[in-house]
């Protein structure tokens, strides 16, 4: 048994090897001051973020950077009171120059978001471009991976088998082989949360050799969900450790969703449970989610481990299926608030890594179906639980990749025809909100630049002109793209164009959405 323990970790540690790297951003950048993009006549003498979210602020994270490299002095970063604003306040007004305001923040979700705004002072030109976010390093995301991975099998391990046998099976209580798994899954989920409170406490503190007791602290003070409800699951977890496995039907059911509770309120407040966007649903539908699996695959493990051949079908089967479609339900509406649009599915990580473990889900279940039927034989259990242990995989790094709702930036192309042959074609390479490009490209002898103005009834912008570099040759035309263009607020914007043509000036004008 312990050999087939050790396969089904390492099966499930393969299945997130394999999938996409995580983004770790999950709160969002509102806005900052000084706009991203912007240029001022004179040095600001601080920075100010606004999130989404509350937010945890890494220590030691916020700077102030020019076009050398030299580092501003900061005399302090500090949040509000709801702490959705970060404010970092120097040591003196800034002089003429291009700067790049950097920090790193914690979001509710647990990950790291690391925010930046660039701009320029007086005389100085050229925006800086804020490095590629590397929230943390590959030794760290290898021990979130482990760490996420032994709560997830832990919680199946002990939690789900403790919940399915004291409804299903009490009598197995008594087994010897039933308490070495308890035991098992109880170890791997003490030690997965233990490594992720650590991992966190590092994230606050700006790494793990830094962690002080104020950083530690701050788990119950500062976004305290996943670190309260870690420890209370700890606490239940070794409570439940020392005390007898023999005990009335009733007081094992008792003692089994009490664990349940805490486990399933730990591993949803560890993803994406905490996520404040529409809540209370997102939390409702992740704790039902965690449950169901966990009564579905806590089943599967006793059954291929302990039942074999002994499986009272019917009963198990009604179960299984009820909780099955449970999971199936709620991961479909969890689907639906992280997926903005269908395009999404293969346009970004959180959406591709969706589609696997809907795929491994889809065969997990035919599995299960063919043995309810005997149309294939026992062994088949085996090939379940093996499938639902890579569903694992995919979960560990969808609970770490940004939703697509955060990465999905789809691209805008259209092309403007004004007749005679007057054609322009119009590319915005990316629609999220803040710095933008907006590329119009025109056929060989076109005379004069387009005259560009963004509006929105939304964000209550009436005009927004685009400024234009010079026009660059190509091989078909002549190109224009803009420059420091930044699109403050989402919404819906229209673009009007105004454009010379050998019949006199023609406007068109078009609409597309700015995430």
């Amino acid at each position: 048994m312990v050999r087939r323990l050790v396969v089904v970790f390492l099966l499930a540690l393969l299945g997130a090897g394999t999938a996409p790297s995580p983004a770790w951003a999950h709160a969002t950048l509102v806005g900052t001051t000084p706009t991203d993009g912007s240029h001022l006549g004179q040095g600001p003498s601080q920075v100010v973020f606004t999130l989404n979210e509350a937010v945890a602020l890494v220590e030691g994270s916020a700077q102030v950077i020019d076009q050398d490299g030299t580092r501003h002095r900061v005399t302090t970063a500090e949040l509000n009171a709801d702490r959705t604003v970060v404010t970092i306040r120097l040591a003196a007004a800034l002089p003429d120059g291009s700067f790049l305001a950097t920090a790193r923040l914690l979001s509710v979700d647990t990950h790291v978001v690391s925010v930046s705004a660039a701009f320029t002072v007086g005389a100085g030109a050229g925006l800086l471009t804020a490095p590629t976010a590397q929230a943390t390093s590959s030794a760290d995301t290898i021990a979130s991976y482990l760490a996420k991975l032994a709560v997830y099998l832990g919680a199946v391990l002990s939690s789900g088998v403790l919940l399915v046998s004291a409804w299903l099976w009490p009598h197995l209580r008594e087994r010897r082989g039933w308490q070495r798994i308890v035991r098992w899954g109880s170890g791997l989920l003490i030690t997965g949360l233990v490594t992720r409170l650590v991992i966190e406490a590092g994230h606050r503190a700006g790494g793990v050799t830094r962690i002080s007791s104020e950083a530690a602290g701050s788990l119950l003070t500062v976004n305290p969900a996943f670190g309260i409800s870690a420890l209370v699951a700890l606490a239940v977890t070794i409570v439940r450790l020392n005390l007898p496995d023999v005990g009335s039907v009733r007081r094992n059911r008792i003692l089994a969703v009490v664990v349940a509770a805490a486990t399933v309120t730990a591993v949803a407040y560890g993803g994406h449970g905490a996520d404040p966007q529409l809540f209370p649903l997102p939390l409702v539908l992740t704790l039902t989610h965690v449950y169901a699996v966990l009564a579905w695959l806590g089943g599967v493990a006793v059954i291929a481990f302990l039942l074999r051949r002994d499986i009272p079908r019917a009963t198990w089967h009604r179960f299984a299926a009820t909780h099955a479609a449970v999971v199936v339900s709620t991961g479909f509406g969890l689907g639906l608030l992280r997926i903005p649009s269908p395009l999404a599915f293969l346009g970004t990580g959180y959406g591709r890594t969706l589609l696997i473990k809907v795929a491994l889900v889809a065969l997990a279940l035919a599995a299960a179906g063919l043995v309810h039927r005997r149309i294939a034989p026992h062994h088949f259990l085996r090939a379940e639980l093996l499938l639902v242990t890579a569903v694992f995989g995919a979960t560990g790094v969808l609970s770490s990749v940004a939703p697509a709702t955060v990465t999905y930036d789809p691209p805008v192309s259209t092309t403007v025809n004004f007749g005679n042959g007057a054609v322009l074609d119009i590319t915005i390479p990316s629609t999220r909100r803040g710095p933008q490009q907006l590329i119009v490209a025109a056929a060989a002898g076109a005379d004069s630049s387009p005259a560009v103005d963004l509006s929105s009834r939304e964000a209550n912008v009436a005009r927004l002109p685009v400024t234009f570099g010079g026009g660059e040759p190509t091989g078909e035309g002549v190109r224009w793209s803009s420059r420091d263009l930044v699109v403050p607020v989402s919404g819906n914007w229209q673009v009007t164009i105004t454009f010379d043509t050998p019949a006199g000036p023609r406007v068109a004008s078009f609409f597309y959405d700015v995430l």
